[in-house]
């Protein structure tokens, strides 16, 4: 099995946080992720044969300097429907 993680962050929603069936995709190279590419604008390179998709979505934060900016980045409501609304036309 094949697993794609688009948002691994720090891989909150995996009991095994290495896991040998999983690449890890975030935009953030600090969290050391498999691949550093936004999860709107992945690179040809990734293929689609992945068996499942894992989307922890991001979090939606009240403000720019809220708790969970530190955490999470600010994301709004909008990009967060953007994301998941283009990761679903590129799986079609």
């Amino acid at each position: 099995m094949k697993v794609l993680d688009l948002s691994a962050g720090n891989r909150a929603v995996w009991f095994n946080k290495a896991h040998p069936c999983a690449t890890y995709i975030d935009i953030r190279p600090e969290v050391q992720p498999d691949i550093v590419a936004d999860s709107r604008a992945l690179p040809a390179n990734i293929g689609e044969d992945f068996d499942l998709v894992v989307f922890d979505p991001l979090h939606k934060n009240g403000a720019a300097t809220g708790n969970m900016v530190r955490n999470y980045g600010h994301w709004t409501a909008e990009q967060i429907t953007e994301i998941i609304g283009e990761t679903a036309r590129r799986s079609k």
